[in-house]
């Protein structure tokens, strides 16, 4: 059993963790200078409103409650608001022939749509010398005719208009965060 002394007043707690609490006016009035009772035989002593307090001690606190609703929260927003690299008007995403020709799109035009979305690449992403080169600052790359290494593009292609020119070509680089680790960042080509 440990007695703990307040100003105000002292608690006993036992074993099983109940709380027994007397005024210091009581424990002076009765002259004991130290306290030893055992917790079982005043249970029967406490009231009725003490049980709604056991109960309330073991709900979690209302800031606990509070944190974890507002992690949950953040976790659906999160969810339902992420940006993901979809492509507008119903159009398909896509980077190379095969995955062109998957989406329904014959090879011809699968072709005439990757080389097109690779020459506004060339035209406007920046060269590399080599492959490793390339490789270390774009996620994907691809040999151009004229020796250089570009970033592969991703484009959008709508699968209505066999004959449409990609749309939202874009491209991914590697940039690193505030604890150096390696992301991926969508570079648009406009």
């Amino acid at each position: 059993m440990i007695l703990v002394k307040r100003p105000d007043f002292i608690v006993m707690r036992g074993a099983n963790q109940d709380a027994v609490q007397f005024t210091l006016a009581a424990f002076r009035r009765a002259g004991l200078s130290s306290l030893a009772i055992d917790a079982e035989p005043l249970r029967a002593l406490r009231k009725p409103s003490d049980a709604r307090k056991d109960i309330m001690l073991k709900t979690p606190p209302k800031s606990l409650v509070f944190v974890v609703l507002l992690v949950l929260a953040g976790l659906a927003a999160f969810f339902a608001l992420r940006r993901t690299p979809a492509c507008s008007g119903g159009a398909m995403y896509m980077s190379n022939v095969s995955e062109c020709k998957a989406w329904g799109v014959d090879e011809a035009g699968c072709k005439a749509a990757v080389d097109t979305a690779r020459a506004v690449a060339v035209r406007v992403a920046p060269r590399s010398e080599s492959l490793f080169a390339c490789e270390v600052r774009f996620s994907d790359c691809f040999e151009h005719a004229d020796g250089g290494f570009y970033p592969r593009p991703s484009f959008c292609l709508s699968a209505a208009d066999k004959s449409a020119a990609p749309s939202e070509v874009r491209y991914l680089e590697y940039v690193s965060d505030r604890q150096n680790r390696k992301k991926t960042r969508e570079v648009p080509i406009k």
